[in-house]
């Protein structure tokens, strides 16, 4: 668009022959001998009141570009700001898979325990149950909390390979 402001030079040239077939005294090869031209054109252009024209145009090219920096920009900082959430993520996500593996050793501990009372007569079976149904709820807990881990760490991954694949 500024470029259309300044002056421009034009060279052009051009090379050109005809036949006229109503001429019957001469022949094809004659004719086109005969009529053979040639011409070189130069050209100077200077645009007087171009500027008033490209001005408005510069200035909306300009606000443009900083409508597509500012979009980009932002664009980097919501990038930024998933990086972050997907580390913060990855980081509870992996205290809690540590902590209910913690705890699912403790529901075991906690069963043998009572398996032993149970075997000795100081509990009843109700007491049993309610313990092996601990274990498994600890177990089924730290296996979400693993594939919870998993799938984060893939997250990760995208965001620092810029793409994975399924192992």
């Amino acid at each position: 668009t500024k470029a259309n402001s300044l002056p421009s030079l034009l060279l052009s040239g051009d090379y050109g022959t005809f036949f006229a077939s109503s001429n019957k005294e001469r022949s094809f090869t004659q004719q086109l001998n005969d009529t053979r031209n040639g011409s070189v054109s130069l050209g100077l252009s200077i645009p007087l009141f171009g500027g008033l024209q490209n001005k408005p145009q510069v200035q909306g090219q300009s606000v443009q570009q900083k409508i597509i920096n500012a979009n980009l920009e932002k664009t980097l900082l919501t990038i930024q700001q998933e990086k972050d959430f997907a580390n913060a993520r990855y980081s509870a996500i992996k205290n809690k898979y540590e902590n209910s593996k913690i705890l699912y050793e403790l529901a075991k501990e906690n069963r043998d325990v009572i398996s032993e009372q149970l075997n000795a007569g100081v509990i009843t079976v109700v007491e049993f149950l309610i313990a092996q149904n601990n274990v498994e709820k600890a177990a089924n807990t730290a296996t979400q909390s693993k594939y919870q881990l998993i799938l984060q760490e893939m997250i990760l991954k995208f965001y620092a390979q810029s793409g994975f694949t399924i192992e």
